[in-house]
């Protein structure tokens, strides 16, 4: 995820983690035996790996335009044809 966070910061692209921070890691809940992150691998993975990308209501074609550049030269590297997107890239 770091060398996609980089560029998309490199490039002003504000972006920050969708899932985070994780609802079992607030004090509230980390002590519960159910927080564990063992048993919740899957939301501690998504939690490491999605990011939430810029969108609003006046974003114009060439902010868009910006940000599709910025995602597409790292994740065109990171794929051979036919192969699906591993957002490990991502996150």
């Amino acid at each position: 995820m770091r060398p996609l966070y980089n560029r998309l910061r490199e490039n002003d692209i504000l972006t920050r983690r969708y899932f985070y921070p994780l609802l079992s890691t607030l004090p509230m809940y980390c002590t519960l035996p159910s927080a564990n992150p063992a048993n919740l691998p899957v939301a501690t993975e998504m939690a490491q790996r999605v990011l939430c990308l810029p969108i609003y209501p006046g974003m114009i074609d060439s902010d868009l335009a910006r940000i599709i550049e910025a995602l597409r030269s790292p994740l065109k590297n990171s794929q051979t044809p036919g192969q699906a997107l591993n957002t490990t890239t991502i996150a």
